[in-house]
């Protein structure tokens, strides 16, 4: 796969001269019948109109992931436009172009039609949770619009694009899929908790829905081939009341040493009051969305204390030069929950840089919406996309090409074995003066705090 290595050496380039690089020539605009006038150089065209970004998420009862990424794409609105140089001089815009999915997958992929053919946005950034984010798959072919996905794990979205490319190659994930989070669960289980806290016998506990099952399955899979039995598994119903208790007795009878989680829609609060409460109180690792936020501590009255969730950055360290200034710029701007970044912040964030890199690899900004010119741009983004090598808030993003083992995911690792975009496993502690604060216990490459045992 091929990466460019720096904007510098993109920018100017004509998007006549950037496909003919890539081999597609000027044939790319038959295939769609817009014939080749619409690959010409057309600075002056529409100069004034803003390239407009669509935001796709849940906003139902003011979903705390839904509101970060909400928020993570204004910060990387007000931050383009604020500079003399913009998008090849043209502003961005999200502004009256978020959209609520509501967790609906009906509602979902309706709301990504209508911005891509009725608002005419460039581009689609967000989605979360796997039901609501497949079925806006099947309306790309027909809307032929770049989904950059910030907040979904299924690998079934990026083995469309391996199956049929033409069809699918709009879709771009910038966070990881199901596959490494849970290969990074195990690692992360065996660096640490058998290797520091001797564990060889864990319990699983998984939310019943997409995500949830297919973490269980892997795990159960992947953990004995390292020495970590799995003595329970559970799968418990993402919504409604449910008492943990039997989970719980179920563990210790069992013999477990530890607990392996994954919560999605569900905040978990209920297992983690049971578990502080009623024991027994093991170390406690996994996925936990609305654990990463930082009012978690106060709504679980301090009992998540010791608790390690995986997330995508953290202002616990400075993953790459971007994330603190993010970080930061968040923390300084919301006072209203979620008052710290949540993983789709991040990554949502990176999304519209991402965006910026590949109109400037183009070498043209759009030419005005809702044009047969603007429908075959938005086409030649794929490719221009596929040239990314952007650092940011969550590491170096580069994505693998149409022929890898993943196409449009982000590389995990380069060459050399070195992080590009890996999980930070993140410990709820105190400091010294007894206040919630988090610290990075695994990767080794990110670590700032040794694992502490519960309480």
């Amino acid at each position: 796969m091929t990466h460019v290595g720096s904007t510098q050496r993109r920018r100017g380039i004509s998007r006549r001269g950037f496909l003919r690089g890539l081999g597609l020539g000027l044939g790319l605009g038959l295939g769609l019948g817009l014939g080749t006038a619409a690959l010409g150089p057309r600075r002056g065209l529409g100069q004034e109109e803003p390239i407009k970004v669509g935001v796709l998420t849940p906003l139902l009862f003011n979903f705390p992931l839904g509101q970060a990424t909400v928020r993570g794409a204004f910060i990387a609105q007000d931050e383009i436009n604020a500079t003399d140089e913009k998008v090849l001089g043209r502003s961005l815009t999200v502004e009256g172009l978020v959209r609520d999915t509501q967790f609906d997958p009906r509602i979902a992929p309706q709301r990504f039609e209508e911005l891509a053919e009725e608002q005419g946005v460039l581009a689609v950034v967000g989605g979360f949770l796997d039901e609501t984010t497949l079925p806006v798959l099947s309306v790309l072919p027909r809307v032929r619009t770049v989904f950059l996905n910030t907040g979904t794990a299924t690998p079934e979205t990026t083995q469309r694009v391996k199956e049929d490319y033409e069809n699918f190659k709009y879709y771009f994930r910038i966070m990881l899929d199901t596959d490494v989070l849970t290969e990074d669960t195990v690692t992360m289980a065996r660096g640490t908790l058998q290797a520091e806290l001797g564990v060889e016998r864990v319990a699983l506990v998984c939310e019943d829905g997409q995500f949830g099952r297919d973490f269980k399955s892997f795990l159960e899979q992947k953990l004995p081939e390292g020495g970590i039995e799995v003595v329970a598994s559970t799968l418990f119903p993402p919504s409604g009341n449910f008492d943990f208790s039997g989970v719980l007795s179920q563990a210790e009878e069992s013999g477990a040493q530890a607990f392996v989680v994954a919560f999605i829609r569900r905040n978990g609060f209920g297992f983690v009051r049971q578990w502080h409460d009623q024991g027994p109180r093991l170390p406690v690792v996994g996925i936990n969305v609305t654990g990463q936020a930082f009012e978690y501590f106060a709504q679980t009255e301090g009992k998540v204390l010791s608790h390690v969730y995986a997330d995508a950055a953290t202002g616990a360290t400075a993953v790459t030069e971007r994330t603190l200034p993010f970080f930061n710029a968040y923390v300084s701007r919301f006072t209203t929950p979620p008052v710290q970044p949540l993983f789709t912040s991040y990554t949502t964030y990176d999304a519209l840089y991402v965006l910026k890199q590949a109109v400037e690899i183009l070498g043209d900004p759009p030419p005005p919406s809702g044009s047969n010119e603007y429908r075959q741009y938005r086409e030649e983004l794929v490719a221009a996309i596929e040239q990314v090598d952007w650092v940011g808030t969550v590491g170096r993003i580069r994505f693998q090409g149409p022929d890898d083992e993943k196409p449009h995911d982000p590389i995990v690792r380069d060459e050399e074995g070195n992080p590009l975009v890996v999980p930070k496993w993140v410990q709820w502690q105190v400091d010294a003066e007894g206040n919630p604060d988090r610290k990075v216990v695994w990767p080794p490459e990110f670590k700032n705090s040794e694992f502490l045992p519960p309480p």
